[in-house]
């Protein structure tokens, strides 16, 4: 059995001596247990088939169980895991703990909540033949090689799980999930100008759009991730130089014009307050992720 908490493998491996009883059930696989007032997400295959609410668990059938130090950590990763299949759940608990013994660290949870939903989704587009190009690979490599060597065994873990080879890009992205569970240890000063660029970037999103987006939801969540990564690259690194998707973005601009419109209001803010040019890839990615920010919130 794998679990994100040492104390509880002891005490699932002892049927006897642990009942619980479930709390929700969110598909077959999945179900949530409260342990001293705390919720727990458990695995296993089957273990909520022909139950309900208040009916006992069979400890017997439990894989997996998740134990989130954070609330709105858990909070998020219950919303995100129950349209996971199980198989991916399983993969990337197996990543993110090689991930743990590869660094010798300890690492946010955080990233149980935005690994599992990115190799989800980077899986789902591969079987459609849909890859998102990351022109940042080579500075990811070189700026941070052993987040990006660690990245590329979780590629080979994906590939031997599923059988399906993800490009080299997927390994950037992968690259910057685990840096950015690393960064518990920013300085005060660090920390406090990347949340001064996501809270005025969310300002300007607000204002343009004219709405006022749930702090709570999954789609605001995956926003203010894409943003956190590119906050942490204007406080933290280099720009990168590579600025190629002049063509996709032309298609991306007419196609979401109002949110382009956001971009480039946040791409003047950027450059005037902290002297950074915001390159075409970046408006690119930006583009997509408020128009997806808006398109899941109702204001198409």
């Amino acid at each position: 059995m794998n679990s994100s908490n040492t104390d509880l493998k002891k005490s699932a491996v002892q049927p006897q001596n642990e009942r619980f009883k479930i709390n929700k059930i969110y598909n077959n696989n999945v179900v949530v247990v409260k342990k001293n007032g705390k919720e727990q997400v458990v695995c296993g295959r089957g273990i909520a088939f022909s139950k309900k609410v208040g009916d006992p668990l069979d400890m017997s059938q439990v894989t997996q169980i998740f134990v989130l130090k954070e609330e709105k950590d858990n909070i998020r990763f219950q919303e995100i895991i129950q349209n996971i299949p199980l198989e991916y759940i399983e993969l990337t608990n197996e990543i993110i703990e090689m991930i743990k013994l590869e660094l010798g660290q300890k690492i946010n949870d955080i990233i149980y909540v935005s690994l599992s939903d990115h190799i989800h989704a980077a899986i789902e587009r591969a079987k459609e033949g849909i890859y998102l190009p990351n022109t940042m690979n080579w500075e990811i490599a070189h700026y941070y090689e052993n987040e990006y060597a660690l990245a590329l065994k979780a590629l080979e873990m994906i590939r031997r799980k599923t059988g399906i080879e993800l490009k080299d890009d997927e390994a950037s992205f992968i690259a910057l999930h685990i840096i950015n569970s690393e960064k518990e240890n920013s300085s005060l000063e660090e920390t406090t100008k990347v949340a001064r660029i996501i809270r005025e970037i969310l300002k300007i999103v607000r204002n343009h759009l004219q709405k006022d987006f749930s702090n709570d939801s999954v789609h605001f969540y995956r926003f203010v991730t894409h943003i956190k990564f590119f906050a942490h690259r204007l406080v933290y690194d280099k720009p990168h130089n590579s600025d190629n998707n002049s063509e996709l973005l032309e298609i991306i601009k007419n196609k979401y014009q109002d949110s382009y419109h956001c971009v480039e209001a946040i791409s003047k803010m950027i450059y005037q307050k902290y002297n950074y040019r915001v390159l075409q890839e970046e408006k690119l990615y930006l583009t997509i992720h408020v128009h997806r920010l808006t398109y899941n919130n109702g204001n198409n």
